[in-house]
């Protein structure tokens, strides 16, 4: 199990020489991430296609509130990209029920609301170091 990091301009590539999946990956690099002083950091799955500008989205509303300690994005189909999969979350605790806001719709208004949600999907998550050392 040889870990390693690469540097690629101002990215770093973190190789852990072992399989975390998708739990153990993304949890080796916020380790590391906090480690060396990140003061924010950005979960992406890595087959999410995501727009030039993606991450303006994400970082304006956590930066305009400090209250904020965590920010998702509109999530749509790959095949049916006017199609969304996520816009929010809900979750109901005594039936164990969530489901995703707007899911097989069509994209609008409606879903490009700032709004408090139950749960952000781990496909694309910004979240704050306070919010993760809380």
């Amino acid at each position: 199990m040889q870990e390693e990091e690469k540097r690629r301009g101002d990215f770093i590539l973190l190789q852990s020489g072992w399989n975390g999946n998708w739990s153990g990956g993304n949890n080796y690099g916020i380790e590391y991430a906090l480690k060396n002083g990140a003061e924010y950091i950005c979960l992406l799955n890595n087959d999410t296609v995501v727009e030039p500008d993606f991450l303006n989205a994400l970082v304006e509303p956590v930066l305009k509130d400090k209250k904020i300690g965590l920010v998702g994005g509109k999530i749509f189909f790959y095949k049916t990209p006017e199609i969304l999969w996520y816009a929010g979350a809900s979750y109901i605790p005594w039936l164990g029920y969530t489901w995703h806001h707007g899911e097989g719709k069509k994209d609008s208004a409606t879903f490009s609301k700032e709004k408090g949600v139950d749960w952000v999907t781990g496909c694309l998550m910004f979240i704050s170091r306070e919010a993760l050392e809380r």
